[in-house]
């Protein structure tokens, strides 16, 4: 987190309490993780633990870190979660990847860039987008619903979006993460060996 980010505490959500798988879905519980935060008089809140569905819980369990920001919008340009790179300066890379996972491993979904289709998500899979033109870019994909994140791409840098998916009504629900470099880095290489 950048300096300036003042540390509130902790908080931990999914592990308990929850009746059904419905209740326990991605979105439900990252809800419940801001509503946390907020009560604690936070404005950001930093994943340090995400547990997907399991044959030992059928809910999405995550443990985060409350921060306080006067302006919380600079995160996206923090460091950590861009790698700058001597070795492209005239361009940036999105890497987009999905780790080995057990729940939905047979779920895939199209992941765009504005309007292009750059990568199908399927369980343990990877793909490298190059950005020649700076400015804001639109990450999205859609099943029964749609998620999306915005990215204001600077060229030179290295950006991590982990996908995932969660538990929708009648199909999985695809999940969009932006990932710190540093962390990141080690998982997509490790599927990229696995290729």
């Amino acid at each position: 987190m950048p300096p300036e980010a003042a540390f509130l505490g902790s908080v931990k959500v999914g592990e308990s309490g929850f009746t059904s798988s419905s209740a326990g879905t991605y979105k439900n519980v990252i809800a419940l993780v801001r509503e946390e935060a907020r009560k604690m008089g936070g404005n950001v809140a930093l994943l340090t633990s995400h547990k997907y569905p399991d044959l030992y819980s059928s809910v999405h369990r995550v443990k985060a870190d409350v921060y306080y920001m006067e302006d919380p919008s600079t995160i996206a340009k923090h460091d950590s979660l861009t790698k700058a790179s001597a070795t492209h300066p005239d361009y940036a890379v999105i890497y987009l990847y999905r780790p080995a996972r057990s729940f939905g491993a047979l779920s895939a979904y199209n992941v765009s860039v504005n309007d292009t289709k750059v990568y199908r998500c399927s369980n343990n899979s990877s793909a490298e987008v190059k950005i020649y033109e700076p400015g804001e870019y639109t990450i999205w994909a859609k099943t029964e619903s749609r998620c999306e994140l915005s990215l204001d791409i600077e060229l030179g840098k290295d950006y991590y979006i982990e996908c995932s998916i969660s538990v929708g009504a009648f199909m999985a629900r695809p999940v969009l993460l932006l990932r710190d470099g540093k962390n990141a880095y080690s998982e997509y290489k490790s599927i990229k060996n696995d290729e």
